[in-house]
């Protein structure tokens, strides 16, 4: 069963911007993201798959482990999106 949103909402596009953040930083694994963040590795694998909602205390966890500040995923996220968009 494909449990994914419709793409353009909040939790999608922040989804989006941390797969991207990730993808920066070669080699770094589920597994090495999820011990360094803190984040149970079902969680972060389910909120990069745009399964979930992910909660503000993980995305800065995830932000702190990626050595990028959450305020820049936001405005990558805010670019993506109409900030009008009602589900965010």
């Amino acid at each position: 069963m494909n449990t994914r949103r419709t793409a353009g909402g909040c939790d999608t596009a922040i989804a989006i911007e941390l797969r991207a953040k990730r993808a920066r930083h070669r080699g770094l694994t589920i597994e090495r993201l999820a011990a360094s963040s803190g984040v149970p590795k079902r969680t972060l694998v389910r909120s990069l798959d745009d399964e979930r909602d992910v909660r503000l205390d993980h995305l800065a966890l995830v932000c702190q482990a990626l050595e990028v500040r959450v305020s820049h995923v936001v405005r990558h996220v805010e670019e993506r999106i109409d900030i009008h968009d009602k589900d965010c």
